[in-house]
């Protein structure tokens, strides 16, 4: 077995980036202990696609993608509509999720996380 020496193994879902962070989130993760990774990860992971497309209330779900219905709404009005490229690639997935939604079937579901699998998947050429 060949060793890899301190190189990380790469992953497919990491991404590097550059952010100039505020001062108030560096405060607020040094006053609650937490490093800012950590707390961008935290925020990350409860981004969901259903709370996108249907309300599931006011937990941290909701909340953590509210940011994207922030932004379309602010982006509409100043740009006008967007879609994404390929956007025939998107359609059965969402239909999808709006009939879990429809059934009260929430986004800790397995089925919902089998759709958002599979549509990752397709969406990267996986599939």
């Amino acid at each position: 077995m060949q060793e890899q020496g301190n190189k990380k193994p790469e992953d497919k879902n990491e991404v590097t980036v550059i952010l100039d962070l505020p001062d108030d989130f560096l405060c607020l993760c040094e006053y609650s202990n937490i490093t800012p990774k950590h707390a961008l990860e935290t925020y990350i992971i409860n981004i969901k696609v259903y709370n996108y497309l249907i309300n599931e209330g006011c937990g941290v779900n909701f909340l953590a993608t509210s940011i994207f219905k922030k932004y379309k709404d602010a982006h509409f009005k100043s740009k006008g509509t967007r879609v994404a490229m390929f956007h025939e690639l998107h359609i059965a997935p969402i239909k999808q999720i709006l009939k879990l939604g429809m059934a009260d079937v929430g986004s800790n579901s397995p089925q919902y996380a089998d759709i958002i699998n599979k549509w990752y998947q397709i969406i990267t050429g996986k599939m």
